[in-house]
């Protein structure tokens, strides 16, 4: 080794040398060597940059602005009949703006064009998972749920987005709605009742 180099161990078995213009590794257990140029390593940095910088450039400079782009897009995808990619670019504008309703909207009825709302189901599962304070993801499970006839996931999801939002409204009706066709008379009318005073 060269005066000027300098050598650290590695926690995944290895050795890293390097004298400022060339760094090699070279692996304890195959032998594996691999040198890089200090150069090649900063342009690669700025390519991965560059990468990850292009969405947001492309889809805006805010979430709102990006949320509105993938809107647009999955839009005009799904009028292609391109509707994975209209499902791909439609979950990304919810994700991007997570309480927008007409978002949502538009990523429920697309599902349920499709007929696929089991799998709809799954990824508003995912999305309460990872946003469990939202009420707006917590409705559209609700709507979800109340589309696929499952009462009661539909009730307890619309009560979850109630009690996250008390002066939103459609949680509100749409419990009712859910009560009613439970057959839970008095607590529909409680529900349709709240609504009535937002």
């Amino acid at each position: 080794m060269d005066a000027g180099t300098t050598t650290r161990g590695l926690s995944s078995g290895g050795v890293v040398f390097g004298d400022g213009r060339m760094i090699t590794y070279i692996t304890f257990t195959r032998g594996v060597r691999i040198t890089v140029s200090v150069t090649s390593l900063l342009r690669g940095a700025v390519m991965l940059a560059i990468l990850l910088l292009v969405p947001v450039l492309t889809h805006g400079t805010n979430p709102e602005e990006a949320a509105k782009s993938y809107f647009e897009e999955g839009k005009e995808l799904s009028k292609q009949q391109r509707y994975d990619e209209g499902l791909v670019k439609l979950t990304l504008a919810v994700q991007a703006s997570l309480e927008t309703h007409k978002y949502h909207q538009a990523l429920f009825m697309t599902y349920m064009a499709l007929r696929r709302g089991v799998q709809a189901i799954d990824v508003y599962k995912k999305m309460a998972g990872e946003h469990p304070d939202s009420p707006t993801v917590h409705y559209w499970l609700g709507r979800l749920y109340l589309q696929s006839q499952s009462l009661d996931a539909a009730a307890l999801e619309f009560r979850k987005a109630a009690e996250l939002a008390p002066k939103d409204d459609h949680a509100w009706i749409s419990l009712g709605h859910t009560y009613y066709r439970q057959g839970k008379d008095a607590e529909a009318m409680v529900a349709y009742q709240t609504a009535n005073k937002l």
